[in-house]
């Protein structure tokens, strides 16, 4: 999987901010209805400062899996709220390498728009990639937002300075909802269709929920 090599990683906190403010005019959150059959679930999981990277790739939308792809990278750029991709792309974009499928959509533990500077993991990724990407975090980064009804499928938009970022959707009957917001090549309406159709009987989408277990299996026989 081909990626556009644009900035560099190893940055300050400071220039990785910059390079967020800069790749945003790259974004583009328009929709071309175009055919799915493919899907990704990605994540990470930790043991110390070593990452363990997981992709899952589904035929969608059965979600049968078709290939399932890992990568065991030490990290070395901080945590820091709203630079995760700085901490978690590297790896990602090893990983991807290794994945001979075509993904039509890929679905990010993180955030996409709905981020301070509208350049989530999901967005960043996305812009890489020059993919369809979508961001469905476990809480909201920034914004306001009313709680949603207590049923699935229904959601609240998410408002950064009045513009809408994202949706506050909940998946599942008496569970917290997720956040979800479009990363690049989408828009906000197909990216919660997409993350609905994704979500079986667990909060989060299975591409993700699936991504997730490999990822904390994998990182649990590491060792550091």
């Amino acid at each position: 999987m081909e990626h556009k090599n644009i900035h560099p990683w190893d940055v300050s906190i400071k220039e990785a901010i910059r390079i967020q403010e800069e790749l945003k005019s790259k974004i583009s959150l328009r929709w071309k209805n175009q055919k799915l059959d493919t899907i990704a679930g990605i994540d990470i999981a930790y043991k110390g400062n070593i990452a363990v990277c997981a992709v899952i790739v589904f035929h969608y939308p059965e979600l049968e899996i078709l290939s399932e792809h890992t990568c065991v990278l030490p990290v070395f750029f901080p945590y820091v709220r709203g630079l995760l991709a700085f901490r978690e792309l590297p790896i990602i974009l090893e990983t991807l390498k290794k994945v001979k499928n075509n993904i039509d959509v890929y679905l990010f533990d993180g955030h996409g728009t709905a981020h301070p500077r509208k350049l989530g993991l999901a967005t960043h990724a996305g812009i890489l990639l020059n993919k369809t990407s979508i961001g469905v975090a476990k809480s909201v980064i920034n914004g306001d937002f009313v709680i949603p009804e207590n049923k699935k499928g229904s959601f609240t938009f998410l408002k950064q300075n009045n513009e809408i970022t994202g949706a506050v959707l909940r998946t599942k009957h008496d569970t917290k909802p997720v956040v979800v917001s479009p990363g690049n090549l989408i828009d906000l309406e197909n990216s919660i269709k997409i993350v609905l159709s994704c979500t079986t009987c667990y909060r989060i989408p299975e591409p993700i929920r699936r991504a997730h277990i490999l990822a904390r299996k994998i990182a649990k026989s590491v060792i550091i």
